[in-house]
């Protein structure tokens, strides 16, 4: 039977509002693939979510309703915490605020890629999975997952391939989700690390989605296929956010600059 984790990363916003679609949309069809074990690593930022790009300033995370998901594992992080030894501050100063906000969103994307980190741990120390699906808690799943599909895309497990979202790619690739091999799987939870690598080598701001792409690239992830699976964001104080679901596509420029950049790193492309 095969081994299926699937990954829940960043702040427990909404869980009580999204995880019965998590379970009928996600995990019952992975399920008829193989064994689902779920994990979550979640930030707990003391004074709440201070958010102004989400209007989502000093509003309380949830914790009961971690209860209602049946997570084999689960981690808790300090934000705050996490915030001092990385020494965010200090990092940012001299990197170029991307969605000029203070370095507000900058900021969360260390504390998303880090919890990422941390989740990806936890299922790879309990079990060796034949897939991994990153999946983000605050996201209300409106379309049920073919996993049938989802397998027959992503091939020989041996690979390095990974599966995003179609939609808002926003110039790179989406990541909000992402169904994984285990190399592949591997390799975008290690692009915690590889952030600064990115400012270094592109001369770019910090922007999610052209960092994802950077990370595929600059570690042989094949990316070529994708999913149209939708989710819609719900924020903590229980609003759905508006979602256009635009096909805005990957940036050729980009592609050819990333492409050019990890060639000369001595990089396999997929």
């Amino acid at each position: 039977m095969k081994r299926v984790a699937v990954c829940l990363h960043g702040v427990n916003r909404s869980l009580s509002v999204t995880h019965r679609s998590i379970i009928d949309q996600v995990v019952a069809p992975w399920s008829e693939i193989g064994e689902v074990r779920l994990y979550g690593a979640f930030l707990q930022p003391r004074s709440g979510l201070n958010n102004p790009r989400s209007s989502e300033v000093g509003v309380a995370t949830e914790s009961e309703s971690l209860r209602l998901l049946p997570f084999e594992q689960i981690t808790l992080i300090d934000q705050d915490a996490f915030d001092v030894a990385a020494d965010l501050d200090r990092t940012l100063a001299i990197i170029p605020d991307y969605y000029k906000d203070g370095h507000s969103s900058t900021k969360n994307i260390f504390r998303s890629l880090h919890a990422l980190n941390k989740v990806h741990e936890l299922a790879t120390l309990d079990a060796d999975h034949d897939y991994v699906l990153f999946v983000r808690p605050d996201l209300f799943y409106i379309d049920r997952f073919d996993a049938f599909r989802m397998v027959r895309d992503l091939g020989d497990l041996r690979g390095c391939r990974a599966l995003t979202p179609l939609w808002q790619q926003w110039g790179g690739l989406n990541d909000r989700l992402a169904i994984c091999t285990p190399s592949a799987a591997a390799a975008f939870a290690k692009r915690f690390e590889q952030i600064l690598d990115f400012c270094a080598h592109t001369d770019e701001a910090i922007q999610a989605e052209r960092l994802l792409l950077w990370a595929c690239m600059r570690n042989g992830v094949a990316f070529d296929r994708f999913m149209t699976e939708r989710g819609i964001r719900v924020r903590a104080t229980g609003m759905f956010r508006e979602e256009q679901f635009q096909e805005r596509g990957i940036s050729s420029l980009s592609l050819e600059k990333y492409k050019r950049l990890a060639t000369q790193l001595g990089v396999n492309q997929a």
